[in-house]
């Protein structure tokens, strides 16, 4: 009886109809911005790096390896990159950079 009254009443049938609207505009919503966000926002962190690390080059090149550690430093402290200074000839660069990797090996 009670369930009989509750199919037939105009109120209950807006409010059901209703909350299932909302329920599905914001399912909707919620996954586009769950499939956006990541993204986009890997975009603009790449390119930000890029740029920061375009600038470190133009910084390193007038600087002697040995005294490009705090240079370096600086950069991975802001971006929390990984990051190593290669040599010309594939070697890395020793630094006074903290942050940095450090060659642990030794060929032979």
């Amino acid at each position: 009886m009670l369930r009989r009254k509750i199919a037939e009443s105009l109120t209950a049938r807006i409010f059901w109809m209703t909350a299932l609207v909302l329920l599905g505009a914001g399912s909707v919503t919620f996954g586009l911005i769950a499939w956006a966000t990541p993204s986009t926002y890997t975009a603009v962190r790449n390119d930000d790096l890029a740029g920061r690390v375009q600038a470190l080059a133009e910084q390193l090149a007038g600087t002697a390896s040995a005294d490009c550690g705090p240079l370096l430093d600086a950069l991975l402290r802001d971006t929390g990159a990984d990051a190593m200074l290669v040599g010309p000839e594939g070697e890395l660069l020793y630094t006074s950079a903290r942050f940095a990797m450090q060659s642990e090996y030794t060929d032979g």
